[in-house]
């Protein structure tokens, strides 16, 4: 999943949100989740040239989890708010997935990811952020059942 901001974005008190789906195709229960995190940031140079970072996030503490859903099953209705859900994700209530089930889940991107990849990889003479790019990568690892 993936989507691109504009640093406005990041100015209010709702978080831009990822939301992606997919399908299950042999039945298992996710024991272990896993998220790779990439962000682009392209910048604007004095000259007003386009100048683009790619770094891959070392992890993902930027990220809050707004929403899992498993077929019609929300997998984390206990969570009281979202301060604490990403430190939950491989403790939340996943349901035994069937072949066909689709899986949606909703990322909401914190402020923070700019501190972390705007201000260390602002390029010498770049003085405007133009856009962030996040990119997301889940995966969902479980036994066959």
């Amino acid at each position: 999943m993936s989507a691109s901001f504009s640093p406005s974005a990041f100015s209010g008190k709702e978080m831009p949100t990822i939301s992606g789906m997919t399908r299950i195709y042999k039945k298992f229960r996710v024991r272990k989740c896993v998220i790779d995190v990439l962000v682009t940031v392209t910048f604007n140079s004095s000259s007003s040239l386009l100048v683009s970072h790619r770094v891959k996030h070392v992890d993902a503490s930027d990220l809050t989890l707004v929403s899992a859903i498993t077929g019609q099953n929300i997998c984390f209705s206990n969570i009281e708010n979202n301060d604490n859900a990403l430190n939950t994700i491989n403790g939340i209530s996943w349901p035994i997935s069937e072949p066909g089930t689709d899986v949606s889940i909703v990322f909401g991107i914190r402020p923070s990811i700019l501190a972390q990849e705007v201000v260390r990889k602002r390029p010498r003479g770049c003085d405007v952020t133009s856009s962030i790019k996040v990119n997301i990568r889940i995966s969902l690892f479980g036994a066959e059942l």
